[in-house]
């Protein structure tokens, strides 16, 4: 009779444990162990972060497509206007043009002679600046730069120099535009590594260069890299804690059966 007794009391005492300890059951994905469960937050992060620097690489390429196609249009725009009007009215078009849109026009003759060159005309639009003369913050940016175009593979570019011989011969688009009487592109680092966007097109028997050193463009991809960048640090933040908040969900049980 007393064992008969004991039976019930053993089969409560176990029901009771398996209803006050929850936490020794994990309910939720339970095909998953937890360390599938943690590597699947960090691959997550990963695949986050790839996504955020080809969105970026893609972003970066479109702008720079787009800004040198504006300074083929704008450049063909202005030999078409060139071509209509006499070359006596040639430089006032040029002053004109470069001044409204901040860039450097130059005509070269059939001997590659430098004609015209708007910068006589209007001074300087635009400044190639010297990086050591820079805070140290642009120091910091330009080595960012730097570890993108490298991560991503980027083609690197030819730095800008201003020739010492400013003759058509020095300029390898204003030499393919002559040779093929098209419109030639070309895109060149300033020595603080902004991109310095240059075009040539066929007028007549001579030839005209445009120059552009495109701030914009850097200080753009700068901005969305820094809010990706921002995202990304809450995004690894999230992950970091949720690896843990999943660690702990072991850690605890085990816990509790070490003190039982």
């Amino acid at each position: 009779p007393s064992s008969i007794q004991s039976r019930p009391f053993m089969a409560s005492d176990t029901d009771s444990t398996s209803s006050d300890e929850p936490g020794l059951e994990l309910s939720w994905s339970r095909r998953w162990s937890l360390g599938h469960r943690i590597l699947a937050v960090n691959v997550l992060t990963l695949i986050l972060l790839a996504i955020s620097v080809l969105y970026l690489e893609v972003f970066q390429n479109r702008l720079s497509k787009e800004r040198t196609r504006q300074t083929r249009i704008e450049a063909t725009a202005t030999a078409q206007a060139l071509l209509a009007a006499g070359p006596e009215d040639w430089r006032p078009i040029l002053r004109t043009i470069s001044k409204a849109g901040e860039n450097r026009m130059r005509v070269y003759g059939p001997d590659g002679q430098l004609l015209i060159d708007s910068w006589k005309l209007t001074g300087p639009t635009y400044e190639l600046i010297d990086p050591s003369t820079q805070k140290w913050t642009k120091d910091v940016a330009r080595a960012l730069d730097r570890g993108f175009n490298w991560l991503v593979g980027a083609r690197p570019l030819d730095d800008f120099i201003e020739p010492r011989v400013d003759r058509l011969q020095a300029w390898r688009e204003a030499v393919r535009a002559r040779a093929t009487g098209s419109t030639v592109s070309y895109v060149r680092n300033a020595p603080d590594l902004t991109p310095v966007l240059s075009a040539a097109t066929p007028v007549g028997q001579d030839v005209l260069l445009v120059t552009d050193n495109d701030r914009k463009f850097t200080r753009t991809v700068r901005r969305q890299r820094a809010a990706l960048a921002a995202t990304m640090v809450v995004l690894i933040g999230l992950s970091f804690f949720l690896s843990l908040f999943l660690a702990r969900t072991i850690v605890r049980p085990l816990r509790r059966l070490a003190i039982a």
